[in-house]
């Protein structure tokens, strides 16, 4: 936690555990401060192993003090889920959440009652998504299809987006030359602020911009890794960074690369 809280300049509002009726979710919510903009980070537990750590994107015209933010977790068992919705009032810093069961809220969920499956999951075949290049142009996800897409979902207020991107650059530096590789970023950003970003850090992916039909299929968990091989099958599916992200990333494209070697 010690580097992130230098890299990101983050501080914790609020923790507790959180009853599910069969299980205790062990919750952090904090506050980071990026480009002198204030935004917040999450941080969940269960069975002692981190679901999530993401940032969470607010739009610009959302009250500063209620933050409602919808989480999927999912028990061991890949298939079950139950949804969390959680919301922090800043004035009187305290936590609010309800469970829910397909919006509707809940006073106890069980994982095993609950059939979930994801669009965007390992082994199944990426779905066509449109982008907007920051020339204007739209293209598609199927016109780099033939290629290893490198795909990482992020947005510019996101601390721990923030904090990978030198790891990530990493890759580029190392895979770049090859042509049958694409490091593909796609923000949840206006044009501007993400032009804006990019003039500031280096990010060396090539940048397209999301929406939300885009967002409805990735999620609204930031950061989110992704690995697509050349026949559009998702390899590689991580949600959360850190300094050391890339380094899976790496490994997973030394598989795939050998793999394609043989």
């Amino acid at each position: 936690m010690d580097i992130v809280v230098k890299e990101t300049r983050i501080k914790i509002l609020n923790s507790g555990l959180l009853e599910t009726g069969l299980d205790s979710v062990c919750i952090y919510f904090g506050e980071n401060i990026q480009c002198n903009k204030k935004g917040y980070w999450l941080s969940v537990f269960l069975y002692d192993s981190l679901l999530i750590y993401s940032g969470i994107y607010m739009e610009e015209n959302d009250s500063d003090s209620i933050i409602p933010k919808d989480i999927n977790l999912r028990c061991r068992n890949i298939s079950k889920q139950i949804t969390l919705r959680i919301s922090h009032n800043s004035i009187a810093n305290e936590v609010y959440y309800i469970w829910l069961n397909k919006g509707v809220p809940c006073k106890k969920l069980e994982f095993q009652n609950y059939e979930y499956e994801r669009t965007i999951e390992k082994n199944k075949q990426f779905p066509n998504l449109k982008f907007e290049t920051l020339k204007g142009d739209t293209i598609t996800s199927e016109d780099f299809y033939g290629k290893i897409i490198v795909l990482n979902w992020w947005y510019t207020k996101c601390g721990p987006c923030i904090l990978e991107i030198f790891g990530l650059n990493k890759l580029v530096d190392k895979y770049g030359s090859n042509p049958d590789i694409l490091f593909l970023a796609i923000a949840l950003d206006k044009k501007d602020k993400l032009e804006h970003f990019l003039k500031e850090k280096k990010f060396k992916y090539y940048h397209v911009l999301g929406n939300k039909e885009v967002a409805e299929i990735l999620g609204q968990e930031f950061p989110t890794n992704i690995i697509i091989d050349s026949k559009g099958i998702i390899t590689f599916y991580k949600i959360g960074g850190n300094v050391d992200t890339y380094k899976d990333i790496d490994s997973e494209i030394e598989s795939i690369l050998s793999t394609n070697a043989e």
